[in-house]
């Protein structure tokens, strides 16, 4: 692909690195993260897919990009306020915030891969890009691989869905809909759990509210929950989440709103095991005659939990 060609092609996800010539730098994670997300989508990585052009083309390619992925370690460099130093990268990641200004709100497009002891929020503070973004955290979440790939997947469905539908998101398999926005409001949560933290022997029960708006094109999410066991006055576990979404559909072709979550604040009882502070709501939606959702649900299984959480709307 000549130099002319590359700059007018539109990519699904740009992923991006450090270090190009460092041995402790990001090259190779990227190299990998590339192989697999380059199977699903267009992507463009530059020791592939341009290895023989100029490192100035690529703040081009990504502003004709339509997600961000920095892949990143904890050598990375920074400057005294946490902030990306790299005149390369940082014109790469500027040239995509400019390109996509109004679209920064929904969270969803531009993502840190992180590893090799780089947290979540520290990257958090890289650029005003990925600020308040559930990053994706290898140390810190053991599933981190899987939900790269189901990021990149129910983003660019996303992206599709608002070509096709304009500015506003409307449901195709629910034509009948009262709502221009079905998931926005206040839900309330009742969770139960046959095992929470390796304890299968007592019952779990979660309360909680979900509160959705909607923002440019997504929905934000402020989640904030309780877990206790049954007949105790304490809870084991609370926090408060927030977080975007965006949308997908089940194996069979049911609607889903996949809501990506970081925990910024939590409580934990003594001797409780600590969790990721990254996860996903996959919500399933159930309609009323009328075409209005009255309530969604969503398994929440990890390692050594296991549980049902539904959400009925407040009012």
């Amino acid at each position: 692909m000549g130099s002319d060609d590359l700059l007018n092609e539109e990519f699904d996800i740009f992923i991006a690195y450090h270090g190009t010539n460092s041995p402790s730098g990001s090259l190779e994670k990227a190299r990998l993260i590339y192989n697999e997300l380059s199977k699903r989508s267009k992507c463009f990585f530059n020791p592939v897919t341009n290895p023989a052009g100029s490192f100035s083309d690529t703040p081009t390619v990504a502003k004709h990009s339509k997600l961000f992925l920095l892949v990143a370690n904890d050598t990375i460099e920074l400057n005294a306020k946490n902030e990306i130093m790299s005149a390369g990268l940082y014109r790469e990641i500027d040239a995509f915030n400019k390109a996509h200004f109004n679209d920064i709100g929904n969270g969803g497009i531009a993502r840190v891969y992180a590893y090799g002891g780089l947290t979540a929020r520290k990257a958090d503070g890289f650029h005003v890009l990925f600020g308040g973004t559930a990053h994706f955290s290898e140390d810190e979440n053991e599933r981190a691989a899987d939900d790269l790939i189901k990021w990149a997947d129910s983003a660019l469905n996303v992206k599709s869905a608002a070509a096709e539908t304009a500015s506003e998101y409307r449901p195709q398999s629910h034509s009948g809909l009262k709502m221009s926005r079905p998931y926005e409001g206040i839900w309330v949560l009742t969770g139960d759990f046959k095992q929470f933290q390796g304890d299968s022997k007592s019952k779990y029960i979660s309360t909680g509210r979900l509160i959705l708006s909607w923002n440019s094109n997504g929905y934000k999410a402020i989640y904030c929950y309780s877990v206790s066991r049954e007949f105790e006055d304490q809870a084991r576990v609370t926090a408060i989440c927030e977080g975007f979404s965006s949308f997908g559909k089940s194996e069979t072709g049911t609607e889903q709103l996949i809501v990506t979550c970081d925990i910024i604040g939590r409580t934990v009882a003594k001797k409780q095991k600590m969790s990721s502070r990254h996860f996903q709501l996959v919500l399933t939606p159930f309609f009323s005659d009328d075409g209005t959702i009255y309530k969604m649900t969503s398994d929440f299984k990890t390692r050594n939990t296991d549980g049902i959480l539904t959400f009925a709307r407040m009012g």
